[in-house]
């Protein structure tokens, strides 16, 4: 999931529309599926945000931007559960910059989707 988050963030759907296509039916794939089995309650809700990103980027309502965002917020939601599992601590370090704190502050934001269909399906 993290690769195929990374592939979302950094892909431009316009002029790699194969790609991201390819991308999608990959995340769809996992999130159907396999994640279900393995994810925390906190990469749900992460896995959840980014698909209602993707629907809404899809129906030309959300931006690129906010998909790259949620992407962002499930690479810490990841990280966290990792750290919670394995019983290490991934987040020791030096203080992250102000933009980092804040972007983090907005993870626990849900997203709302941009239109009265709230019906979940695919391109």
């Amino acid at each position: 999931m993290a690769r195929i988050g990374g592939t979302l963030a950094t892909t431009n759907p316009t002029s790699q529309s194969d790609l991201w296509t390819g991308t999608k039916r990959d995340f769809y794939a996992l999130y159907w599926s396999g994640l279900s089995m393995v994810e925390d309650r906190q990469v749900e809700i992460g896995i959840i945000n980014l698909e209602r990103s993707l629907r809404n980027f899809a129906r030309s309502s959300g931006t690129h931007r906010s998909v790259r965002d949620r992407v962002y917020c499930l690479a810490l939601a990841m990280q966290s559960s990792i750290g919670l599992s394995w019983k290490v601590h991934l987040t020791e370090g030096p203080e992250l910059p102000n933009k980092e704190r804040e972007q983090q502050k907005r993870c626990n934001v849900e997203v709302e989707l941009n239109s009265a269909d709230s019906k979940l399906t695919e391109d």
